[in-house]
């Protein structure tokens, strides 16, 4: 009987011993996910780019501070920069959405600090900007918030011209600025 109760006691401290070791820390997983629904009608989006029909570089035409437009009149002595969009895979992958009128661009960059409207310059001269247009039209576009449709059948045309800043005095110097052309999805 002394050998029963002690190998139950013995077992009993093992089982006891057992269930009060430490757990072992296990590590959870984080797994980020993304993905995209479509609707039967809207198949999947081709990647479309920007392609200027220049370098990208743009020398501006010469402005007398005495005769520049003021910021938010119609364009007039506007440099042309043409805009053409592309598929990224394929050329013609963004043809039915251009045709469709569901794209347009956006001209993102440091606006001024007058109305805000306009790209601002970063050269030496002082009361100006740099207006954006549309060529066609000579309507200013705001920087940031406005957009350019894009010709569904041939070159859309952008224009850019020094202009006077509202409430300031524009004073000779060099003008600067860096605008970059995005795809808005309609």
């Amino acid at each position: 009987m002394k050998k029963i109760v002690y190998a139950l006691t013995s077992l009993a401290l093992v089982v006891t011993g057992n269930t009060c070791a430490a757990s072992p820390q296990d590590q959870s997983l984080t797994l980020n996910i993304t993905g995209q629904i479509t609707g039967k009608s809207q198949p999947t989006a081709a990647a479309c780019a920007v392609v200027p029909d220049n370098s990208g570089d743009v020398l501006l035409y010469t402005a007398d501070e005495s005769t520049m437009i003021n910021q938010g009149d119609s364009g007039t002595n506007m440099n042309k920069i043409g805009l053409h969009v592309y598929g990224v895979q394929n050329i013609s992958d963004c043809s039915d959405i251009i045709q469709e009128g569901r794209i347009a661009l956006k001209f993102i960059g440091q606006q001024d600090n007058a109305e805000g409207s306009v790209l601002a310059n970063t050269g030496t001269a002082t009361g100006v900007g740099i207006g954006l247009y549309d060529y066609n039209s000579r309507s200013p576009i705001a920087i940031n918030t406005g957009t350019l449709a894009i010709d569904k059948n041939t070159t859309t045309w952008l224009g850019l011209q020094s202009v006077k800043l509202s409430g300031q005095e524009a004073k000779m110097g060099s003008m600067k600025g860096a605008l970059t052309v995005e795809i808005e999805r309609l």
